[in-house]
């Protein structure tokens, strides 16, 4: 089965969260202040889901050498600060709660944003940073972009 062929149903999500997020931002307009270069969302820390993480790669291993070496250089920081976050989490084992402020409230720049600041996967990346800027629902708790006009925690 061709890579393109498995990615299909994953590009067909990725575009509705994209059409999301403008009809979002065409009714929000003061709310909604994603601009060029404004990177607050490269450095959220999320998961992904495997198919987001295949997609990925499959798209990162056909970058040129040079912007890929970059890259690995910049996974090498983000899993430092990982590693560190993963120590401030184990604090608080007993306390979901606090745990989940913790993780939201850590900052960690992505390895794919550039020197520039600019996503060399833009084209391809995950749903979470398509949808970053408009509010979301995450177990049942009203998440939104800091830089937003939109409030925490309200419906």
């Amino acid at each position: 089965m061709k890579a393109d062929s498995i990615f299909r149903n994953y590009e067909l999500l990725a575009d509705r969260a994209e059409e999301a997020f403008r009809k979002i931002a065409e009714a929000y307009p003061k709310e909604v202040k994603c601009k060029l270069h404004c990177d607050d969302c490269c450095h959220a820390v999320f998961g992904l889901f495997l198919i987001e993480a295949a997609y990925l790669k499959y798209h990162f291993d056909r970058l040129d050498p040079q912007v890929i070496r970059q890259a690995l250089v910049r996974c090498n920081d983000a899993e430092r600060a990982l590693r560190r976050l993963e120590v401030k989490l184990q604090r608080y084992g007993d306390d979901p709660e606090m745990q989940s402020y913790v993780f939201a409230s850590e900052r960690v720049r992505c390895p794919l944003l550039s020197e520039d600041r600019q996503c060399i996967v833009y084209d391809h990346r995950p749903i979470t940073c398509r949808v970053y800027g408009i509010p979301t629902k995450v177990r049942g708790k009203t998440r939104v972009c800091s830089k937003s006009g939109f409030e925490s925690d309200k419906s």
